[in-house]
């Protein structure tokens, strides 16, 4: 189960549609430490559909990755943990995607109301893995979320800094992150508004590590450009 997380500091995103086989390994190539699946349905994977055991595919070459499941019923998640354990590095449940189907069935944003389901979620798929599980949430009672998730035992923690109400509209507020990170002991990853390689290395001094979505996908450089920003700075 251990992991080293101190050498993780930019990370690819997960993001339904685009991070696939091919994009994650577009990314690790221009050097992201850590790349994340699509997000995997968990009830779709229990059930074997056949579109949905298709995002579980990955390569050697990707590792270290992270293999991001969301659901709402705490028995299928901890099923779909155990089935991508062996793939997976990490194992991360989605707790942030505002699509208005999936907070229909009670998952994604959806829990960021339901602490006691936080809990009980995180504990029981901790319990049932031998992997690092970590939680990716919103700005919505983020830092008594992410209390919550770090006492039951989870290894990082991921923060978009935006609420569930704005979507991907808005700006980020990276005071939520730092608020976050002052307080837990875990680390924390710091996602929203990183559009160029500056803005990764802003966030790497609030955060533990910076967490790029949309921008790698429009300019996957950007990971190559952030590392050698890091490497100028240190020298």
């Amino acid at each position: 189960m251990a992991f080293d997380f101190s050498k993780i500091k930019l990370i690819m995103a997960p993001m339904e549609g685009y991070t696939d086989v091919r994009f994650r390994l577009l990314c690790k190539h221009y050097g992201a430490d850590l790349v994340y699946s699509e997000r995997i349905n968990a009830n779709a994977i229990v059930r074997g559909n056949k579109s949905a055991l298709k995002t579980m595919e990955m390569s050697e070459a990707e590792r270290p990755i992270a293999m991001q499941i969301f659901g709402g019923k705490i028995d299928v998640m901890v099923k779909a943990a155990k089935m991508l354990e062996e793939k997976a590095d990490i194992i991360d449940l989605n707790m942030g995607c505002p699509a208005k189907n999936s907070i229909k069935i009670g998952a994604c944003a959806a829990l960021l109301a339901k602490p006691l389901k936080i809990k009980e979620m995180v504990e029981a798929v901790v319990s049932a893995v031998n992997k690092p599980v970590t939680v990716k949430i919103r700005a919505d009672n983020c830092l008594r979320n992410a209390l919550i998730i770090q006492d039951a035992g989870a290894s990082a923690i991921a923060l978009h800094a935006r609420y569930t109400k704005d979507g991907y509209s808005g700006r980020a507020d990276w005071d939520l992150i730092k608020a976050v990170k002052k307080e837990l002991k875990i680390p924390v990853f710091g996602n929203g508004d990183i559009r160029k390689a500056e803005d990764a290395i802003e966030m790497l001094k609030i955060a533990d590590a910076a967490m790029i979505g949309r921008a790698a996908v429009k300019y996957p450089k950007i990971f190559l450009e952030a590392k050698e920003l890091m490497k100028k700075n240190s020298d």
